[in-house]
């Protein structure tokens, strides 16, 4: 398919037997009808000691995707519709066909996607993605924890109100048999009853959706916490209302900390010291955790793995006889820079592997990364299992390479070789993508002070602009070159993008143009090479962390030539720029350095330790 070519919009369809529910007459059950095309069976029962724990941990895997189980129409918001039982389910889907016949495809009606299942010899394992794509559920029933028969298979069930309304009655009185199949023995008739979802899925979010999943084969450092640590979270997170974030700092030998936005509360967790590199992992989904608080006294074990800058981290809880995970992308679609910097992690290609198995069984960690982001098989590390399944069939791949017209064009210009970047980092640390070094110049020994400022003028510095070039049209008389910048600050935030081309001059930094990007993915390509425009610094990062403070005191030192740059304050503060900063000049380079080593020392004395 040709990159020009429109893509094909995906649409999902499922058919089934009847809609999901549970019930606790005559014997508690919980009925799965799975898809038609879908493959595996289970009939098992779990013991009552476990009941609460599954119910628990299935209804906050829902809660993910509940929000999303009506519908919102985009002409008229005010007035959400759900449906439950057979029949609202079929009113529901039938009005949602009716309704996106010939509308706009940004205007269409979609719900959130049916809970994905695999049946494995480990146990069985449920999926879910909200409709934004920047949060996955799974939970693992491991075989130890059921008896019953089970047939190996994977695909998707039926998942609606109805079974979120009627899964709260579940009790630990006794025990509960778990039906997955295509058809199943119900007495009840207002649950059975053939059932068709018809509707499209954005492509925007297929794309992400496959990345959350393949992220989590991505390499990761983890650090584990006690079940009263997340207690002790979940009901801080739920007096503070509002959309806020929590961030959790990691110091190497440290026990890790956690701050909740506006950072006046903070806890260093009970758990075992961190060991890995020093970073600090912000989660803007902070609702997310408090759904599994019920679930905390059934916990055993609470680890976060964290994939790396602007990529997606892994809560896991697990338990004797189940594990949940909750995947959090910790960065909107909006937020163009950190989907750069997932894509050179997670590429996607032009053509995916049409065998999944080749997914699973490849021993090169690159290549299952390669494969696995094409497909969204991936494995969530639970007992070494690896699980595949057919997450979007029939959608049209190669079309999900890029997320937007403009960063295909982006990569387009960054693969024909027209961006050139010229870059320097100013005395603060912050890398400018717009001039090189100025050039130096001498006055001169001249008396008269006109003479100076003429000399002065006639040597000013010239500067290099980084420039993105694109191929010539027909009606233009030459090659346009725009002149794209963009400043990056010492922690990687950018900050002041700027175009001359007309769509920045239409939308600005609400909608970031092709150049600015095009520009951006050059620097991420080259930033491990040395720019000959580029000041080599010498810096270091100390850490102090208190029980009594409730934030953490942070000092940056920086050696630049015959400077020495002292930042300090909170995490917080330093990546806001809102820090106390002050520089330090010398007459020469040793003086400079000296200064900076016994600094250093100084703050170790302090109780500081050094993170980086």
């Amino acid at each position: 398919m040709s990159e020009r070519q429109k893509p094909k919009q995906y649409t999902y369809k499922e058919t089934f037997s009847g809609v999901s529910f549970a019930q606790i007459e005559p014997s508690q059950s919980v009925y799965l009808f799975s898809a038609h095309s879908s493959t595996g069976s289970a009939s098992i029962t779990i013991p009552a000691q476990e009941v609460q724990a599954f119910r628990e941990s299935l209804l906050g895997v829902l809660a993910v995707v509940s929000p999303g189980f009506g519908w919102k129409d985009p002409k008229a918001p005010g007035s959400p519709s759900f449906g439950s039982g057979l029949t609202g389910s079929k009113e529901l889907f039938n009005a949602i066909r009716e309704k996106n016949k010939g509308r706009k495809a940004d205007e269409k009606i979609w719900t959130s996607l049916d809970m994905m299942y695999s049946i494995t010899e480990q146990g069985i394992l449920f999926e879910v993605i909200d409709k934004r794509g920047i949060q996955l559920a799974a939970l693992l029933l491991k075989s130890s924890g059921y008896e019953g028969e089970t047939s190996t298979g994977y695909g998707r069930v039926e998942t609606g109100n109805s079974l979120v309304d009627t899964i709260f009655a579940l009790s630990g009185r006794s025990p509960l048999t778990l039906h997955i199949g295509k058809e199943l023995s119900v007495e009840s008739s207002d649950y059975v009853g053939t059932i068709e979802k018809t509707f499209p899925a954005p492509l925007k979010w297929l794309r992400m959706s496959l990345q959350l999943q393949a992220s989590s084969m991505l390499p990761s450092q983890s650090i584990e916490m006690a079940p009263i640590d997340l207690y002790n979270i979940t009901r801080a997170l739920h007096l503070r209302a509002g959309d806020q974030s929590m961030k959790v700092l990691m110091v190497d030998g440290l026990y890790p900390r956690v701050s909740i936005e506006p950072w006046d509360w903070s806890m260093i967790t009970t758990g075992a010291p961190f060991s890995g590199t020093t970073q600090q992992l912000q989660l803007i989904e902070y609702d997310a955790i408090t759904r599994f608080q019920d679930l905390i006294p059934f916990v055993q074990k609470i680890s976060i793995r964290m994939t790396g800058e602007a990529l997606p981290s892994f809560w896991n809880l697990s338990g004797e006889h189940f594990s949940v995970t909750l995947g959090m992308a910790n960065f909107q679609q909006t937020n163009w820079t950190k989907g750069l910097m997932l894509n050179q992690a997670l590429p996607r290609l032009d053509k995916p592997i049409d065998e999944m198995g080749n997914v699973v069984s490849t021993s090169d960690h690159h290549s299952a990364l390669t494969h696995g982001i094409q497909m969204g098989a991936y494995s969530i590390n639970i007992d070494g299992t690896s699980f595949r399944r057919d997450f979007a069939r029939g959608a049209d791949m190669p079309s999900l390479k890029y997320r937007s017209g403009q960063e295909r064009v982006a990569y387009e210009l960054v693969g024909e070789g027209k961006v050139h970047v010229a870059s320097t980092i100013e005395p603060n640390g912050r890398r400018v993508l717009m001039t090189a070094i100025q050039k130096p110049f001498v006055l001169g020994l001249e008396d008269d002070a006109v003479s100076k400022l003429q000399l002065a003028i006639n040597n000013r510095p010239e500067r290099n602009y980084s420039t993105v070039s694109e191929s010539k049209k027909d009606f233009q008389y030459s090659i346009p070159v725009f002149q794209p910048r963009l400043a990056i600050l010492p922690n990687g935030a950018t900050r002041l993008p700027q175009c001359s081309c007309t769509y920045f001059l239409k939308y600005g930094d609400k909608k970031i143009c092709a150049h600015v990007q095009a520009l951006y993915i050059q620097y991420l390509q080259t930033c491990k090479t040395k720019d000959p425009a580029t000041i080599q610094l010498d810096d270091t990062l100390l850490v102090k962390i208190s029980e009594d403070s409730p934030s953490e005191e942070v000092h940056t030192l920086r050696l630049q030539n015959k400077r020495v740059i002292e930042e300090w304050g909170s995490f917080f503060e330093l990546n806001n720029q809102t820090c106390r900063r002050q520089v330090l000049a010398f007459n020469q380079i040793d003086q400079a350095r000296n200064c900076f080593h016994q600094r250093i020392e100084t703050l170790e004395k302090q109780g500081f330790v050094q993170a980086e």
